[in-house]
């Protein structure tokens, strides 16, 4: 559910003084203590969340005009998809198809994970869990063919990561690339 939230609070921090209602894909994800939380979905997902920001909807549409994003998350974003461009490169088909790849792999990981699955492979180990394995494996493919290689992508998802967080990342990837664009 932390991932959740982190998502939720850095859509919040994007969208800035804007009104918007926003639906997000999410899906079930069983924790190791057997409970269950919420994350983002990196497809379509049959359960979802509204996250309205604003002004309540009583005001009416009308009542007050949007406002752009403030401009140090416009510049977060932007430097965020800077060092995102350098692991899947710029938008367009390939690595549309990377960043899905990239999507469907991290999609089940909590941030405590994903950063497990970036030690691994910084040091050229292996995960214990298999899930957390599944991903390394995954991810270490879909680096050694994207335009950084393994070393400086993980150095970069490191750092976008340190920023934003895995839910903040998944956000950020999936507003900038999509696969067949």
């Amino acid at each position: 559910m932390r991932d959740l939230q982190r998502a939720v609070e850095a859509l919040r921090a994007e969208l800035g003084d804007m009104d918007a209602t926003i639906t997000l894909g999410v899906c079930p994800v069983r924790a190791d203590d057997g409970s269950w939380s919420w994350t983002l979905a990196a497809s379509p997902s049959t359960h979802s969340i509204v996250v309205r920001h604003g002004k309540p909807i009583s005001q009416g549409p009308d009542t007050v005009p949007a406002t752009p994003l403030p401009r140090s998350t416009e510049e977060q974003r932007s430097e965020a998809w800077a060092q995102l461009d350098r692991v899947f490169g710029p938008p367009g088909f390939d690595s549309g198809a990377r960043a899905t790849v990239f999507r469907e792999l991290a999609e089940g990981l909590r941030d405590e994970a994903f950063l497990v699955v970036l030690e691994c492979l910084q040091r050229g180990g292996h995960a214990t869990d298999p899930q957390v394995e599944r991903a390394r494996h995954g991810l270490a493919r879909l680096l050694e063919r994207g335009p950084s290689g393994v070393r400086d992508g993980c150095h970069i998802l490191r750092s976008v990561h340190a920023v934003h967080g895995l839910a903040g990342i998944l956000v950020l990837v999936g507003l900038r690339w999509r696969f067949g664009d």
